[in-house]
């Protein structure tokens, strides 16, 4: 339903002015309930297969900007606010299920979400920018949500005032 509604918004919008989405799914919280559509299809269960609803979701809205041809001027930044949750007291847990079957919510990382450790806090972010991020590269350097305001202000050369927000650009990453 949000991804129908998101796209329902593209449709409607001013198209002479410049939009922002903020595109937060449900998956892959609780209730861990994955669509009839992917039910199956991860090999690691119901955790697996939401995954996979998340997927196509986010296939569903890139494919909506590309046939309204707003894909190559577009900022897109995929992002988690924290890292996979791993419920070791709970085995009958979907997250659980999914970590017997050798799926790697974290991957290497120590610990979950719940943690200090950094499968708790450290997560990809993925930013697809045409002509302004090369396709395939990687950036170690050390970025936060918290960051994506002043960023998009400083890419649209918005002044901010930096007493007044959290977070600091990494424009300069992303160039």
């Amino acid at each position: 339903t949000i991804t129908e509604k998101a796209i329902e918004w593209l449709d409607n919008r001013d198209a002479d002015k410049p939009f922002f989405i903020y595109f937060a799914t449900v998956a892959v919280h609780h209730p861990i309930m994955p669509s009839d559509r992917m039910r199956g299809t991860s090999g690691v269960g119901a955790y697996g297969d939401f995954i996979h609803d998340l997927d196509f979701s986010v296939g569903q809205l890139m494919n909506a900007l590309k046939v309204r041809g707003l894909d190559e001027n577009t900022i897109i930044i995929f992002s988690s606010d924290n890292g996979g949750d791993i419920p070791g007291n709970r085995p009958e847990s979907p997250e659980s299920q999914a970590v017997a079957l050798g799926f790697k919510p974290n991957g290497e990382l120590r610990a979950d979400k719940h943690t200090i450790y950094n499968g708790g806090f450290q997560v990809p972010m993925i930013v697809r920018w045409p002509g302004q991020v090369s396709e395939q590269t990687a950036s170690n350097a050390t970025v936060s949500t918290v960051d994506v305001f002043p960023t998009l202000a400083a890419l649209l050369g918005e002044p901010l005032n930096e007493d007044q927000m959290d977070g600091r650009s990494f424009s300069s990453v992303l160039k």
